[in-house]
């Protein structure tokens, strides 16, 4: 799992810095003096340079998930930490649970409230689904925030979403197709076969 994971994170980044480069070159074609302003003798920008600008960027900004959660995921589950070290090791599909409140000494990546505990959780629904069960908490405020490696957050549980009631509830994968047991209900698909969870209590 974890060198399919680096080869993936290797291949992203190869990509990454191909097309940066490819930005780089095309801002090269451009006429000697407006590479230096980025401007033509007519006062006009060269529309190349903009161009590999901007295509340099989205780059950026398209694979830097691809990068960094894997290796996040690496470090949070592969690497056991001591007991006051945050972030909590755990492995894949187990809940690690904070319960010191997060400190300026802080470097584990993300950004944590500092009045908040967490429960952090690396799954792998590539296969077969994940049943998050949680009992009755009544009006306590919780929430279980589900991302995908992409970043993007696909599902929320908990108080404000699905209701303070004991429930279970499917994490599933990309295209999965089949029977959950009964009682447990099925939560928009991740679109990737890794999710993060960040619990908040």
């Amino acid at each position: 799992m974890i060198a399919t994971v680096r080869r993936v994170a290797l291949l992203l980044t190869t990509t990454l810095v191909v097309t940066l480069f490819g930005s780089l070159a095309l801002a090269q074609t451009a006429p000697a003096g407006a590479q230096a302003t980025g401007v033509q003798a007519s006062g006009k920008t060269d529309w190349r340079e903009q161009y590999a600008y901007t295509l340099g960027v989205q780059a950026y900004i398209f694979g830097f998930p691809y990068v960094y959660l894997p290796s996040l995921r690496a470090d949070w589950v592969t690497r056991p930490k001591s007991s006051n070290e945050l972030p909590l090791y755990a492995p894949i599909n187990h809940f690690s649970h904070v319960r010191a409140l997060a400190d300026a000494s802080y470097r584990g990546g993300g950004s944590p409230n500092q009045d908040t505990l967490y429960s952090t959780a690396w799954l792998d629904v590539g296969k077969e689904p994940v049943i998050l069960s949680h009992p009755d908490m009544s009006d306590r405020y919780f929430a279980f925030e589900l991302a995908g490696v992409d970043s993007d957050n696909f599902a929320y549980v908990g108080k404000r979403t699905t209701g303070g009631r004991a429930g279970s509830f499917a994490i599933v994968g990309p295209g999965w197709k089949g029977e959950l047991p009964e009682g447990v209900k099925a939560l928009a698909p991740s679109l990737t076969p890794t999710v993060l969870i960040f619990a908040r209590r």
